[in-house]
């Protein structure tokens, strides 16, 4: 199978080889003269940004028997000392330029490779520093004996937040598609007794051997100059020198040639899942044949899952979802994986639903109305890409690259792609990919695992018999119904806006149409052929009794897969082919939401769709019944999971039984009913009465104008005045603690949560956030760096804006079940200290910087504007305020941070404890 099946649709890539097709011409790549490569792409989105990956082609493969964990454990050791950057300074640093640990700085580490990710913001001498980082990273680690015994902690803390449902499940099945080759024994996260045993000496030998230049790839994005930056490549890295010259383990894995069944469980499982996978080679894509079969694939993908969900609309499927993907096992092996859900004991009845399915396609193949339109589709995702080729985050592009650099793949010429996409996806034929289905079904190399919640062991006899069996129910899918081109079976006549303002200073139209609604739009270029709609009316779930609350909060569910007017879901997606359309709707606590996307020149499309499902909403009877199943299905097994059952018990605990908390039973599923869930959507949309709508993206005004006054003036409104209903929902007060033994592994997770009464203002809410900026630092100091007692802990707080002086903090972490009360104890203490003390000038700095950083790029993103003018209407609040934020947070002071650690740690606190199983 193609290594690109999908980025084939969106950004293709090619394999270099005689026939060699042109690499992008903004690309600068090179090669030091100690095997060192580098790719280069100057990019301005965003502005002032630099993303910089360090890629190094070696990874847990490359362990000796007696250091298996160690590329892992040495990847934690790049962040705790190097030639430059002593101990925890290099975090320290990069927080100080606004980095966040984490999201702009962070590493991984596979089977196969190690990857270094770095954002830098580009002022100063940070892109210099920069650089620094990435070279100590590459030969400069100094592997400090204290430093590397307290990581060790972590690392294990690490491997026992890993130690769960997930991994277990994955360590039953995995030898069926890694056989006897070296990645079984070679887990990235490694064996415990290896991690707490392992020399220093151990891991400063695995640097040596595979940290070298000649394994190294480093991807440079962003805003800066590329010259520049090629000077400082070979400055940092020319110096580099091979250490070693062993050869990287092989990454390939013998077939098996044969169908492999395997049953699993696990106690802790709370859904059940058939796979069944047809193993193939990855094939490089090298010449424009390859791309050809790239494509190929992704319509044969597309042709199948579009049909498969058509079966799932049907009475009672023992198949609750069935779809086709790529199924990646590593850089030489992949597949074709049809994935499959189903329920307590329906395997057999799950998989001869697929055998019938996927026999039907062998014998009468796809039909040529879908594959027209999947082609549709492809042929205007290649226009809409095409035309945002320009337009992409730096960190997407670095992503690309990354993957790129993997594979040794050339990265195609932009307008090449473009052409040659459009011509293949026209040229490419209906039995092209029936003969492509057709080889797929025929691998043998097949694996079928069976992942259920009852421990049953379905025998291979039964299982042959169904696939067998399925062929006496195969039906011609070849032919396909007929569908209008329209959403709207008539034209809608344009209505009176009213009224119009515009605010200079922030950019935005204001209109009010002829029915009450009113409508703010921003024009802007932020992403190139993009529209963001967002839209909301108060009420919601907070208007109903509790016995209307469940079936208010699902409503939107129910008819959402239900589709609208006389459309099924299925056939929505026919209709809107070749178009990048997408609206729901969602009743949440306080507001009624109303969600949209759109390329800008679907735009009309957007505001059909919106009109359609808001005007002719529906609730089929097949949807409710197959929905209420799947519902008690889940409510049943998911109290297999310790945190979801601990969840069940601490809330009722903690909300004193309130009966506005809950969650489902059958008895409460039962009482679901679809008339009721319509109606219920009906008051809060067919009626759009008091909503606000919010439009920001690359549309004119004029455009903007003539859909609002075509779609939104005709929509239906009521002159009801409403407004969200604060229900005040008490909590247990004064120090309470709530405490279960239900975990299967030996870990404690911990929260601790602070409920308090500060009122919501701007001010407030920026000295909390620079509060749980430094909060979060100290603790990620104090008890993961210094204490080796966590792999991770977090700190959240919020003031609420729609309740009136509720506020809140919760301090989150698993440990090691022995060291919970040591770590409890240790927060505790840090929380009174900041109580007490003023915070520091330099930590308040680290706060503003993030900030900074945060909010520069913010102002050029769509969702960021959508999210401020929607909150700006939700709680009357002027939107210009958004500009003052850089001058207030350089104004939050030591001593107000300090008044807030007091108020928002108060006495009503909450220590939950969900710990191990005696």
């Amino acid at each position: 199978m193609s290594r690109y099946l999908f980025a084939l649709i969106l950004t293709v890539t090619f394999i270099y080889s005689q026939a060699t097709l042109p690499t992008e011409e903004s690309l600068i790549e090179g090669q030091l003269p100690n095997g060192f490569k580098y790719t280069i792409k100057p990019n301005p989105k965003p502005k002032n940004r630099a993303e910089l990956r360090l890629l190094v082609k070696a990874g847990s493969l490359e362990e000796d028997d007696d250091q298996k964990g160690i590329a892992h454990f040495v990847e934690h050791m790049a962040f705790n000392g190097s030639k430059h950057f002593k101990k925890n300074e290099l975090i320290q640093y990069l927080e100080s330029t606004g980095v966040k640990f984490g999201t702009h700085l962070n590493a991984m580490t596979t089977y196969e490779h190690t990857l270094y990710k770095l954002t830098i913001p580009l002022k100063h001498d940070y892109l210099e520093k920069g650089f620094l980082v990435l070279e100590d990273w590459a030969g400069g680690l100094t592997f400090d004996p204290k430093e590397f015994d307290k990581e060790r902690g972590v690392v294990l803390e690490e491997m026992r937040a890993r130690d769960n449902v997930g991994l277990r499940l994955y360590n039953q099945s995995k030898h069926l598609f890694l056989g006897k080759s070296k990645y079984m024994e070679r887990l990235p996260i490694g064996e415990k007794e290896v991690i707490q045993n392992i020399s220093v000496e151990r891991a400063k030998a695995f640097y040596d051997d595979w940290y070298r230049p000649n394994l190294m790839h480093l991807i440079a994005v962003g805003d800066f100059n590329a010259t520049y930056v090629e000077q400082l490549i070979h400055k940092h890295f020319a110096p580099l020198v091979n250490k070693s010259d062993r050869q990287p383990a092989s990454r390939e894995i013998a077939d098996h040639n044969a169908t492999q069944i395997l049953s699993i469980t696990d106690q802790e499982l709370t859904r059940n899942a058939l796979n069944v996978q047809y193993v193939d080679r990855l094939e490089e894509t090298r010449t424009k044949e390859d791309m050809r079969r790239g494509i190929i694939e992704a319509m044969m993908h597309e042709l199948f899952n579009l049909k498969a969900k058509e079966q799932l609309l049907k009475p009672d499927p023992k198949a609750t979802t069935i779809h086709l993907t790529s199924g990646t096992i590593n850089s030489t092996k992949g597949g074709y994986r049809f994935v499959v859900s189903y329920q307590g004991e329906d395997e057999l009845p799950a998989l001869k639903e697929l055998y019938a399915l996927l026999w039907s396609f062998e014998q009468y193949g796809f039909a040529q109305a879908n594959l027209d339109l999947i082609k549709k589709k492809m042929l205007a995702d290649n226009e809409k890409w095409y035309k945002r080729v320009d337009d992409q985050e730096s960190s997407a592009l670095a992503s690309q690259l990354y993957h790129y650099a993997l594979n040794k793949s050339v990265f195609v010429d932009y307008d090449t792609q473009y052409q040659l996409k459009k011509e293949l996806i026209h040229d490419i034929r209906l039995d092209e990919v029936n003969q492509l289905f057709d080889k797929v079904l025929g691998f043998k190399n097949r694996v079928i695992l069976f992942q259920n919640t009852t421990g049953n062991r379905i025998s291979e006899t039964k299982i042959f018999e169904s696939i067998e069996a399925a062929k006496k129910r195969t039906q011609d899918m070849s032919q396909e119904k007929a569908l209008p081109s329209s959403l709207l079976s008539h034209p809608l006549k344009p209505k009176t806006i009213t009224s119009e303002r515009y605010d200079e200073q922030t950019g935005v139209y204001e209109y009010t149409l002829a029915n009450g609604i009113k409508v703010a739009f921003k024009p802007s270029d932020f992403s190139k052929n993009q529209v963001r709609l967002d839209a909301f009316s108060y009420g919601g779930r907070s208007l109903y009794e509790v016995n209307q609350l469940d079936q208010a909060q699902k409503a939107t569910g129910f008819v959402t897969q239900s589709g609208a007017g006389a459309f099924s879901p299925v056939d929505l997606a026919k209709i809107l082919a070749g178009k990048k359309v997408s609206v729901r709707t969602s009743i949440s606590k306080f507001t009624d939401d109303i969600y949209g996307t759109a390329n800008s020149e679907d735009i009309e499309t957007l505001f059909q769709l919106l009109y359609l499902k808001l005007t002719q909403p529906r609730l089929d009877k097949t949807v409710e019944a197959n929905q209420k199943k799947r519902l008690k299905f889940q409510a049943e097994q998911a109290l297999n999971s310790p945190r979801i059952r601990f969840q069940h018990e601490f809330l009722p605990f903690a909300y004193k039984n309130n009966p506005r908390i809950f969650f489902d039973t059958n008895e409460s599923i039962d009482k679901l009913n679809g008339e009721t869930m319509l109606r219920l959507f009906k008051e809060r949309y067919a009626d759009m009465n008091n909503f606000t709508f919010v439009i920001v993206g690359d549309v004119s005004k004029e455009k903007v104008e003539q859909v609002i006054s075509t779609y939104l003036a005709n929509l239906p409104t009521q002159k009801r005045d409403e407004h969200y209903i604060d229900r005040d929902i008490p909590y247990l007060t004064g120090k309470q603690s709530f405490v279960r033994h239900y975990n299967n592994e030996n870990i404690a997770h911990i929260g601790l949560t602070f409920k308090s009464h500060v009122p919501y203002s701007l001010e407030h809410k920026l000295t909390l956030d620079a509060m749980q900026t430094v909060l979060n630092i100290r603790l990620r100091e104090l008890i993961r760096e210094e204490k080796s007692a966590v792999y991770g802990i977090r700190v959240t707080a919020d003031i609420s804006r729609f309740e009136k002086n509720k506020s809140n903090a919760t301090v989150s972490f698993s440990c090691d079940p022995q060291r919970r009360q040591e770590i409890i104890d240790a927060v505790f203490q840090e929380i009174n200290k900041m109580k007490k003390e003023p915070v520091t000038a330099e930590e308040l700095k680290v706060y503003q910087e993030k900030f900074l950083v945060q909010h520069e790029t913010s102002l050029r993103q769509n969702s960021y504007w959508v999210t401020k003018i929607i909150n700006s209407y939700i709680h009357n609040t002027p939107l210009n305020q958004l500009f003052e934020l850089p001058k207030l947070v350089k104004n939050v002071s030591a001593k107000e941070v300090q008044s807030m650690t007091q108020k928002i740690f108060g006495n009503d606190i909450m220590i939950a404890e969900l710990n191990p199983k005696p």
